[in-house]
């Protein structure tokens, strides 16, 4: 398939100085080869550099420590991972159907502007607002997970129909607290809903245990990462979501090299052009 125009009807056209199958599209008579606008395209950098990159990556190694040990530039380091963040975030947007009893509720989860706050000398503010950015997160009986980046501020109703709908059936007990953007939503999921009553932990034997746990484990896995951008806290979610699904297992040589292959395989949108000098860049 075409990676510029989809269609199918390509032929052989050649190989690259690399010695790669190139293709010719006869739709739009564009060429490309199977590494086009990949990680490995244009890239002067060997592809075991790109493996202990991404392995740096995954151990939380910092921009200065991952550039050390691939053997590229602090600079290249900031670009690439960024590259390979917003990969992550390609391949965990789709969301699994939850089953069963499903526990819900959102993280709050401090972002920051770049050159806005300090332009402008904007003042932290506590509790709910619009300088924090809600994760929206869920989970099942089965462990199955929905946990996607969603506005700023207090979450609304419409927002909530717009993640979980087609992904909660009716079928399914729902257990939240009692967040007023909650009731419209409930009532358009048509499920079984089991309230928790403000300033109770507990009902009918219900918790939310299980969502405070996911919770916890976000806010240890972005501590690590001083200040992130709110332009990029999506991509940095992907990350999470791939070591979640793989817990502990993804230090397992073959199942990394698994995980490797469908990074460095997947399309990547964002080129060196994308980063300019208003790019954030905090050796982290």
């Amino acid at each position: 398939m075409c990676p510029f125009c989809g269609h199918k009807h390509i032929i052989k056209y050649g190989k690259d100085k690399h010695f790669n199958q190139r293709y010719l599209c006869k739709e739009c008579h564009k060429t490309f080869s199977a590494i086009t606008n990949t990680l490995l395209a244009y890239t002067k950098k060997e592809p075991y550099q790109w493996y202990l990159y991404i392995d740096s990556l995954f151990h939380g190694d910092t921009l200065k420590q991952s550039a050390m040990i691939a053997g590229i530039s602090e600079y290249t380091s900031l670009v690439w991972r960024h590259k390979i963040l917003s990969i992550c975030a390609s391949l965990t947007d789709e969301s699994p159907i939850l089953h069963d009893t499903v526990y819900l509720d959102e993280k709050l989860i401090d972002v920051s502007q770049p050159g806005t706050e300090k332009k402008n000398n904007v003042p932290k503010k506590r509790g709910i607002s619009d300088q924090k950015r809600n994760i929206a997160c869920a989970v099942d009986d089965h462990g199955q997970k929905i946990i996607q980046v969603s506005e700023r501020g207090r979450i609304h109703s419409k927002e909530l129909i717009r993640i979980y709908k087609d992904k909660i059936p009716s079928s399914c007990t729902v257990v939240s607290d009692s967040l007023r953007s909650y009731h419209k939503f409930m009532k358009e999921l048509k499920v079984n809903w089991v309230k928790l009553p403000s300033g109770k932990t507990e009902k009918d034997g219900y918790t939310l245990q299980k969502i405070n746990l996911i919770h916890s484990s976000i806010e240890l896995f972005l501590h690590s990462y001083r200040g992130i951008s709110d332009k990029y806290i999506r991509n940095y979610i992907g990350l999470y979501k791939i070591k979640d699904k793989y817990s502990a297992k993804y230090h397992i040589k073959s199942i990394f090299y698994m995980i490797f292959k469908r990074i460095i395989n997947n399309i990547c949108e964002l080129k060196y052009e994308n980063f300019s000098s208003e790019f954030s860049f905090t050796m982290i």
